[in-house]
């Protein structure tokens, strides 16, 4: 459906996205290629991530007259220092990962989904900081995977995706 994530490494910086549209068809597809688009065309135009945001935001406005939404989280990480600044659009928290265990989540710099309604609303957030260590890991998701249910209907959750992550770490 509408569920994507992208990034770019070079010698001093990474950056990295992940997107989900609202929906779960060919459309969502298509709105999140026009997220990921813009959100490309502005990382290669060495926008901020503010302005990254509002780039997509404008791009969704101008592609699709209803409102339909994209949650998603920018971040770019400074190689050489570890400073991690990121914006979360809307969409589950990246979770910190120190040491092989989880350490918090990283919900600063929250903001309303990009789209028509974040348009409407004038978006207040400033991208949040956190200052990484050697060996951290960042868990970027997407809600489709805490929500998916098993047999009996239960939840897998974060507490299991971060279990996971966790066992895969050591």
């Amino acid at each position: 459906g509408g569920d994507a994530f992208d990034y770019a490494v070079g010698t001093r910086q990474a950056q990295f996205t992940i997107f989900d549209s609202s929906g779960h068809d060919l459309s969502a597809g298509l709105t999140t290629s026009v997220a990921l688009a813009a959100a490309r065309t502005a990382r290669r135009e060495g926008m901020d991530l503010l302005d990254v945001a509002d780039r997509i935001d404008r791009a969704l406005v101008a592609e699709f007259p209803d409102f339909r939404f994209v949650t998603g989280v920018l971040a770019r990480l400074d190689l050489v220092t570890g400073r991690l600044r990121y914006l979360v659009a809307g969409h589950p928290a990246p979770v910190l990962l120190r040491s092989g265990r989880a350490v918090r989540s990283l919900d600063g710099a929250r903001r309303m989904p990009f789209g028509r309604i974040a348009s409407i609303a004038p978006q207040t957030a400033v991208p949040a900081e956190e200052l990484l260590e050697p060996g951290d890991r960042l868990l970027l998701h997407s809600d489709g995977v805490v929500g998916a249910r098993d047999a009996d209907d239960a939840e897998f959750g974060i507490h299991r995706l971060v279990e996971l992550a966790e066992r895969a770490a050591a």
